[in-house]
């Protein structure tokens, strides 16, 4: 009942002009999967391929959030038509080095920011920001993004950095 649900709300949305569609999943822990891998193919697999091909056939993008380990199953996400996939933290074992070498230009990463980005040093925060952009250019599609938006408790000077290192960084070769 909740495949065909959201396989309506999306058709819905696309046939008033959207271009993307974003849905929720949350499939990982930092540990690794939910469940086994074998029920990701079973049970979500074949409602993310009708959705990815909805989507498709639209002219539209399908974007995928899930939390957590995910590699185990992210070939079959890949497979299923899926056009972007976040947040991808380091922090539970997202490794965006080999997503983009496996599958850079099959599916935008979005996402690589760690968990504790905020609470790093600026130097850290500065270091780490370089590191990873460098890592993700080159023959992938990449966006930079947070893994659960900005904390509360940030201090507006701290903000104010990361906005002036993304600025500067991003479209520089480092």
């Amino acid at each position: 009942m909740i495949g065909n649900f959201n396989l309506e709300v999306a058709e819905n949305l696309l046939k008033c002009g959207v271009d993307c569609i974003t849905f929720c999943e949350d499939l990982g822990s930092g540990q690794g999967l939910l469940f086994n891998p074998k029920l990701y193919e079973e049970i979500f697999w074949p409602w993310h391929k009708k959705l990815a091909d909805l989507c498709h056939s639209y002219n539209a993008f399908l974007h995928m959030h899930s939390h957590g380990n995910i590699m185990k199953i992210f070939p079959k996400i890949v497979e299923a038509g899926i056009d972007m996939i976040n947040p991808l933290d380091p922090y539970e074992g997202m490794d965006l080095r080999l997503l983009k070498r496996e599958y850079g230009r099959k599916i935008v990463l979005v996402g690589g920011m760690h968990k504790f980005f905020f609470s790093w040093s600026k130097e850290e925060m500065e270091r780490y920001f370089i590191s990873t952009i460098n890592s993700m250019r080159g023959n992938s599609a990449y966006i930079w993004m947070d893994n659960g938006g900005i904390p509360e408790d940030i201090t507006v000077d701290k903000f104010q950095f990361y906005l002036n290192i993304t600025k500067k960084y991003r479209y520089s070769e480092l």
